[in-house]
């Protein structure tokens, strides 16, 4: 029995650990996004090493319309994507000032919500907004990257770093 429960303990911190920048089992994958989210980016995501498409639902294209916060039930997908190098290896720039695309690389979710489960931990959420990562198929992906301690600081910007440029979108 006690070895039953080391096994179950330590399985528990090994999923933590693997899913440590999301969590697919509070965010979901958005079946269907394209058709039914409004793109309203693409650009150079600040690591210099991949391009956002960024995508919001209905909810969060009419609440950042004439406000400043998102409404619970928000979701914004972010297709992240590797770049395309030259022969040198530097990124490729579009006449926008956008990396050519490469191939799609993950696919990540943040959602608004009030009313999380008391199992989802605080710790894993920025304000309001938690965070999944999926593959490009929308299954869970692994990732040790910690979403809601980079979006944290932003909380002026409703914890989103793409606040202007969808509030921009929202407008037109």
């Amino acid at each position: 029995m006690k070895k039953l429960t080391t096994t179950i303990a330590l399985s528990s911190v090994m999923v933590m650990a693997a899913y440590a920048g999301g969590d697919p089992e509070y965010v979901s994958f958005p079946e269907g996004y394209k058709e039914n989210f409004i793109h309203y980016a693409t650009i150079n995501r600040m690591n210099g090493k991949q391009v956002a498409a960024l995508y919001a639902n209905e909810a969060a294209m009419g609440s950042i319309r004439y406000g400043d916060k998102l409404v619970p039930g928000s979701r914004i997908v972010m297709e992240i994507y590797k770049i395309k190098k030259d022969t040198d290896g530097n990124p490729i720039q579009g006449p926008d000032g956008v990396y050519e695309r490469g191939p799609l690389a993950a696919i990540a979710v943040t959602e608004k919500s009030l009313e999380w489960p008391a199992g989802y931990p605080v710790d894993h959420r920025a304000g309001d907004w938690g965070f999944a990562l999926y593959t490009p198929t929308g299954q869970p992906k692994e990732n040790s990257l910690d979403c809601a301690s980079c979006h944290l600081p932003l909380a002026d910007t409703d914890y989103l770093f793409t606040h202007k440029l969808l509030k921009q979108a929202a407008r037109k």
